[in-house]
């Protein structure tokens, strides 16, 4: 999988998890990060998705300069390694285990309107024809 690819399935499994816009943004670039270094952070992500990801809003905070307490669990999380070192990377693709992107595929659909007559005939998808 390309690492843009990556990042943009992390952005939408973080925001289907219920991140904010800003958040699952900031998740699908660490993530991208991470693996772009050979690290397991789509892993990394899908493991911590259940809680909500407090790794990345603690990493995004720390980026913006502030300093606020850690939860003890977000602490010394992988997901942190981005917002605080500049490591070049190493890689263009990443290698992702079929049950990471199960997780990740499962939270990013939470994202997908649901397809309705009535929004295929306003013409979402190919509508009543698909010519192509």
């Amino acid at each position: 999988m390309s690492l843009g690819e990556l990042q943009a399935l992390a952005a939408k499994a973080a925001r289907g998890a219920g991140l904010s816009w800003g958040l699952a943004e900031e998740a699908g670039w660490a993530v991208r990060w991470l693996e772009a270094r050979g690290l397991a952070g789509a892993a990394a992500l899908a493991g911590v998705l259940p809680e909500g990801a407090p790794q990345i809003a603690l990493g995004a905070a720390l980026a913006d300069g502030s300093t606020p307490e850690p939860p003890a669990e977000a602490a010394q999380h992988l997901l942190l390694r981005p917002f605080l070192e500049d490591t070049p990377s190493t890689q263009t693709r990443a290698q992702i285990s079929q049950d990471t992107l199960r997780v990740l595929n499962r939270y990013a659909s939470r994202t997908y309107a649901p397809a309705t007559e009535a929004s295929r005939l306003a013409g979402a998808g190919a509508g009543l024809s698909d010519n192509d």
